[in-house]
């Protein structure tokens, strides 16, 4: 009762982490940090399983519980977060799959599906902020002739047409310099990293702000990379490679950053929002292209974007770090993916 557990009227499910995954182990995270809970007014579950993977490896993370209600079932999960490390982006996709294999075999038994919580991947472009948003920057120079575009943007292109050779090479000849950082409160300490930029004349300039973990040295390798970021390694299926991001890219607020840091551009923040709205892409391709393959394949759909197709800004997640709620700068991570059939015979709009 004193952590919330017993609800007057309600039954509780739960799936707590024990840390015992080998891809735990191999992290930072150790015990704790995450778990699933599921409240469900009394008498309306068949039957519940805290381990519905069939995997002692990813069921022992806590990370999803399948409670069973008749004619659907419910699939409360938290997906991992590919940050900590190739070996954490595998066990990502292990997990995926094996949530998406389970949702097939409860559908081949008559059931209807549903899948909600953290999925931890913003599946639509607009489900990410304008600033944070994948734009390829030679496609979108290739629009600057379009007599379509409107003139605040169209003059954006251009200025960044004119100086993205300039910015181009200094975002190709970049650095990660770090100072120890202690933190006040634990003592723990960390080695925080900055990206610093060489012009054509020597000049190195900062950009970002600091990262890093404390307690782990991570450099920064995707911040400001126009590199294509790729990992190779078995997710249960073998040694495959996986295509997180192209080539020749940066999110909106990296090129912007540059832009202005770098070869002086002052465009008023409406241009760049709108290069956001006519060129912006979803940054991490694998995740937002793996749920649509669900859709596309397992009859399935996004609830909230079947519900409020043009909503914008609706976000679940924010860096508080900086106070980004505050200023709504975030990301949809958290959906409610059920049957299509389902949604248009019942859905609410």
């Amino acid at each position: 009762r004193l952590v919330g557990a017993h609800a007057a009227g309600y039954e509780t499910f739960w799936s707590c982490c024990d840390g015992g995954s080998e891809a735990k182990r191999a992290g930072r995270q150790g015990k704790g940090l995450n778990g699933v809970a599921t409240f469900v007014r009394s008498g309306l579950v068949a039957r519940a399983n805290a381990a519905p993977l069939g995997s002692p490896d990813l069921d022992s993370e806590g990370r999803c519980v399948m409670t069973d209600h008749g004619s659907f079932v419910v699939f409360n999960v938290y997906v991992p977060n590919a940050g900590g490390g190739d070996h954490r982006f595998l066990f990502k996709v292990k997990f995926m799959r094996a949530v998406r294999r389970c949702m097939q075999e409860q559908r081949k038994l008559g059931k209807r599906v549903l899948l909600c919580g953290d999925i931890n991947i913003a599946p639509r472009a607009v489900d990410n902020h304008r600033s944070g948003r994948w734009v390829h920057v030679e496609e979108a120079l290739g629009k600057v002739a379009d007599p379509s575009l409107h003139p605040t943007l169209a003059q954006l292109l251009k200025n960044i047409k004119e100086c993205w050779p300039a910015v181009k090479y200094s975002l190709e000849n970049t650095i990660e310099i770090g100072h120890e950082f202690i933190n006040a409160s634990s003592g723990q300490s960390a080695t925080k990293y900055r990206v610093l930029a060489t012009t054509k004349d020597g000049v190195q300039v900062k950009l970002g702000r600091p990262y890093g973990v404390v307690g782990r040295d991570h450099p920064p390798t995707h911040a400001y990379s126009m590199k294509e970021s790729r990992i190779f390694g078995d997710a249960g299926q073998g040694e495959e490679l996986f295509s997180l991001r192209r080539a020749g890219g940066l999110r909106v607020m990296e090129l912007r950053e540059a832009c202005e840091k770098l070869a002086g551009l002052s465009d008023p923040s409406e241009a760049w929002e709108m290069l956001s709205d006519e060129c912006g892409q979803v940054a991490n391709c694998f995740g937002a292209n793996f749920l649509q393959q669900m859709y596309d394949e397992d009859g399935l759909c996004d609830a909230f974007a079947e519900a409020r197709p043009n909503a914008k800004g609706r976000f679940t997640i924010w860096d508080q770090s900086v106070n980004n709620r505050y200023i709504n700068v975030g990301s949809r991570i958290d959906l409610f993916v059920l049957d299509r059939q389902w949604w248009e015979a019942e859905g609410v709009v």
